[in-house]
């Protein structure tokens, strides 16, 4: 016999989806949990997939709370691609509200991770007008992350446009926002780079020395191009005694390390002069 994770009322609820079945969902008991996620897991075919079909119609009043959120990403790790689509689809005019839950953030990253972008097509639609105010967001920066690595650019490119219009100097400090610049530093289009650097330089030594601008500071270093690096390394280090300042401070040494590191990673790209 199946050991269903909640009672088959809660199913019928769920399934037409009533409020009586939300508020079960709502409920969902760690244990009730576990059960559930095993079952995905190791059960045999004809019990996962019991499990995976409650799922799939309780899908977003699951992926609302805390035990539930976790028996979504379960079922999403070992659904097939037609079930993962369909999972993926009771987040489709809920993105926003998604995002902003601390348990459907969790499904809507993992929907991101494992889905082709082109599925999930409505995901940066849903969040265009809203991505600067996301990306100061504690769930928000953290799917606008995985946005940017794993869509295509032009998919992402309105989204990207809004974060780097503004002040980039004051995200750059901002304990959320930075993560974002530094992800549009390693995986965003070629131009919006060069944007977000040139917007930076006037203020990079002041950034440097700052906890949370210092990391944005170390990408566009690894990740400029050669012009952007070398414009940036004179902008840091006008001279010995101001390189030897950003070196004996806190967050600016390992700015001063990645200073280097490029350096020395330029040199031994450059071609060796024939004899």
């Amino acid at each position: 016999m199946i050991q269903q994770p909640v009672s088959e009322a809660t199913q019928k609820d769920t399934q037409t989806g009533t409020a009586k079945g939300n508020e079960k969902c709502s409920k969902l008991s760690s244990k009730e949990a576990d059960v559930a996620m095993k079952q995905l897991k190791n059960g045999e075919s004809q019990e996962q997939r019991a499990v995976l079909d409650w799922v799939i119609k309780s899908a977003w009043p699951l992926c609302l709370t805390r035990h539930g959120c976790r028996v979504v990403q379960v079922a999403l790790e070992v659904a097939g691609q037609s079930d993962r689509l369909t999972l993926a689809d009771a987040l489709r005019g809920n993105v926003l509200e998604a995002l902003k839950s601390p348990h459907a953030n969790h499904v809507l990253q993992k929907c991101i991770k494992l889905l082709p972008s082109e599925q999930l097509h409505f995901v940066p639609v849903e969040l265009v007008g809203q991505a600067r105010k996301l990306a100061q967001h504690p769930f928000g920066c953290r799917v606008l992350q995985r946005i940017i690595e794993h869509y295509e650019g032009l998919q992402t490119s309105a989204l990207v446009e809004e974060v780097i219009t503004g002040d980039a100097v004051e995200l750059c400090k901002h304990s959320y926002g930075n993560y974002v610049l530094q992800h549009i530093f390693e995986f965003g289009m070629r131009p919006q780079i060069s944007r977000l650097a040139a917007a930076m330089m006037p203020k990079a030594r002041e950034l440097a020395r700052h906890w949370c601008g210092s990391h944005v500071v170390e990408k566009a270093l690894l990740f400029c191009d050669k012009k952007a690096k070398q414009e940036l390394r004179c902008e840091l280090a006008r001279n010995n005694e101001e390189l030897s300042s950003l070196s004996q401070s806190r967050f600016g040494s390992f700015v001063v390390k990645e200073i280097g590191r490029a350096a020395k990673i330029d040199a031994h790209k450059r071609p060796v002069a024939s004899a």
